[in-house]
């Protein structure tokens, strides 16, 4: 049903629990995700980037100094390891270390998914689809092992229920240009995001999102997301002015995202956002630390950057709108000539 359901399961399999060993995470990460994680494993944490690529010496360092049971490999623009660093990696770790690529942020391609015993990626379709669900890959995993999970129940009702409310608002929004009922739909994603992943054991996801999810065209999604990317930094990097910066298109061509990040310096960010939200464009920062008591945690970068949507319904005239609507908030403050 979700990531968390995956991880879950995964953990249940191996009978992972009680914090009496180590999971290595990312220093930039989902915070509700490092919630869960602490209720089963001890953390400790390698350190990203500003351009949200992978520390590696501190990835490495913090791999042999902790010897995690469990390693989350993430980075917001995808995680990856070159042939030296791969044969590095397979030298240190042991065969029953867990490793979980996690794709929640992209789009997961069995064919080009890491493999070994013990390795798995898991991706999060709500991110990129109409639908809930999250794919397994990898591992070797026994049949047997289903019985850790459910097949229903009333928490997976409310789930389908919420996404499908969800998905119609965002559509009629969308159809008669509705702010009143974008912003309905937003309040009833909080609601199933504050509950997906909170249905006591794993839940197995739902047969129809699953067939209907494998008719979307993987490939034309990360096209269609790569080209409006490209489309936002051609307007954005023309932006002469310190406080707002953008990735290169090379970063962008080499990577993967789910959402176009432009970096927004701290002093301005929450007024620039109020100014978008009042024009009724979607802006809003990937993540909020909330009450997170971990100080390894990169706080700069998560509060660098605020986010814009990447989806079939964007074109390039509402990115030239944004474009204008921030140099227009930039001139109006006075940082712009």
């Amino acid at each position: 049903m979700s990531f968390e359901d995956s991880l879950k399961y995964l953990f249940d399999c191996y009978g992972i629990a009680g914090q009496k060993e180590y999971c290595l995470a990312p220093d930039f990460y989902c915070p509700s995700t490092l919630a869960f994680l602490e209720k089963y494993l001890k953390l400790a944490f390698y350190k990203t980037n500003p351009d949200f690529s992978t520390d590696k010496n501190s990835y490495f360092k913090q791999f042999e100094k902790y010897r995690p049971k469990v390693t989350i490999n993430y980075s917001f623009t995808g995680f990856k390891l070159n042939p030296r660093e791969e044969k590095e990696f397979a030298s240190l770790k042991k065969e029953s270390d867990i490793i979980i690529y996690d794709y929640a942020h992209r789009i997961l391609d069995p064919s080009a998914a890491p493999a070994g015993a013990n390795i798995f990626s898991i991706d999060s379709i709500r991110k990129h689809s109409p639908f809930l669900g999250s794919h397994i890959i990898g591992g070797n995993l026994s049949p047997v092992q289903n019985s850790y999970l459910k097949t229903t129940n009333f928490y997976k009702l409310k789930c389908h229920i919420l996404q499908a409310a969800k998905e119609c608002l965002d559509l009629s929004a969308l159809i008669f240009s509705s702010r009143r009922l974008y912003l309905l739909g937003d309040r009833i994603f909080l609601l199933l995001d504050d509950l997906i992943g909170g249905g006591g054991g794993p839940i197995k996801g739902g047969f129809f999102s699953f067939f209907l999810y494998n008719i979307i065209s993987a490939p034309a999604t990360r096209e269609c997301r790569k080209n409006l990317a490209l489309l936002y930094n051609r307007h954005f990097s023309t932006i002469q002015c310190p406080l707002i910066n953008t990735l290169s298109d090379d970063e962008i061509k080499a990577g993967e995202i789910n959402y176009y990040p432009l970096f927004v310096a701290d002093k301005i960010q929450q007024n620039l956002l109020d100014h978008l939200i009042a024009k009724n464009i979607f802006a809003e920062k990937l993540w909020e630390l909330d009450d997170l008591h971990f100080q390894e945690l990169n706080s700069d970068l998560y509060q660098s950057f605020i986010i814009f949507p990447l989806n079939h319904s964007i074109k390039e005239n509402d990115i030239i709108r944004i474009y204008k609507e921030i140099k227009y908030f930039l001139k109006k403050s006075g940082y712009l000539e």
